[in-house]
């Protein structure tokens, strides 16, 4: 009765081991992130095409530059007609998870370009938040800050040229869910087109507080069109609320 054992026994171990083994963080596609809000920078629109020199309060996130913790510097990428530079992060976030916005003209940068995607956000990088200038608006830091944790997330970039994009996860307390490289290919023909992306935290546990995003691509990059979750109770949940009320209510006077 007992020839079985060891099979057994590894079975266990292969069935432990098996969520280890898991990423923390799964790209899933865009259209699948189950959300009720958005953010696409439209509400900007009056502000014009312009640098942000502080914290950007959006729809249920903020944004900044990096977080307190993680230091700035910078990288040289050469690329076949030139060598652009880009905003570099190291180090991790203290806790709790704390926004910070970058020096004056090298922050963040919201507009519209006249692009399919409308207004977009972009970091601005160690030549400032002019476009066109081998460092500039799309080649800086970008980090946000949900009001509420999350478990899936998705946005969209603009103007890739064929690059990688590094996007990190944290916690509220400031450690490391996961860092994930993406594929920024290069979409551009005769315009320029936004490739999206979905993430999914592994069995779906609410604890992204914020991410941070660099990128070494030749023309530098836009984000836009954040979409996430927020906790707004279902119409039955706040149906059931309003019968516990009642009898409550109906406990008490009796």
């Amino acid at each position: 009765m007992f020839t079985n054992r060891p099979a057994i026994i590894a079975g266990i171990a292969a069935s432990i081991a098996a969520p280890l083994s898991h990423a923390a963080i799964t790209l899933v596609d865009y259209s699948t992130v189950v959300a009720t809000t958005t953010e696409d920078f439209s509400g900007f629109a009056s502000g014009g095409n312009t640098p942000y020199n502080g914290l950007v309060q959006g729809n249920g996130l903020a944004f900044g530059e990096r977080f307190a913790g993680q230091q700035l510097s910078s990288q040289t990428v050469s690329f076949p007609t030139s060598s652009n530079q880009f905003d570099a992060l190291s180090g991790s976030p203290t806790s709790p998870l704390t926004l910070l916005a970058g020096s004056a003209n090298h922050n963040l940068w919201i507009g519209d370009l006249g692009l399919s995607g409308g207004f977009m956000m972009a970091g601005c990088g160690p030549a400032g938040s002019a476009f066109g200038n081998g460092g500039g608006a799309g080649h800086g830091s970008v980090a946000l800050l949900f009001d509420e944790d999350q478990s899936q997330l998705g946005f969209r970039i603009l103007g890739q040229n064929g690059s990688i994009g590094v996007v990190s996860f944290f916690r509220r307390d400031g450690s490391l869910i996961e860092t994930v490289n993406i594929d920024l290919p290069n979409l551009q023909t005769g315009g320029f087109p936004e490739v999206s992306f979905g993430f999914l935290r592994d069995g779906g546990v609410a604890d992204i507080a914020g991410m941070s995003f660099t990128n070494v691509d030749w023309g530098g990059v836009g984000m836009d069109n954040f979409i996430f979750s927020s906790s707004i109770p279902a119409p039955g949940a706040v149906a059931l609320l309003g019968l516990a009320g009642l009898v409550g209510g109906r406990r008490r006077r009796a």
